[in-house]
């Protein structure tokens, strides 16, 4: 029974930092839309609009 708890346990640790780094991932890969929006003088409208689509 412990052990069956300690994996669930570790399980859970592994989802749980795999959703962290899913959310840095995104917020990283926003911030560059935005940079390289900028640099180009592209709208960032132009990225949500493509994220939507």
């Amino acid at each position: 029974m412990e052990r069956i708890s300690g994996a669930a346990l570790e399980l859970t640790a592994m989802v749980t930092t795999g959703m962290k780094a899913v959310l840095v991932a995104t917020r990283v890969a926003q911030v560059w839309m935005q940079e390289s929006a900028v640099m180009t003088e592209t709208p960032v409208d132009d990225f949500s609009q493509i994220r939507q689509a």
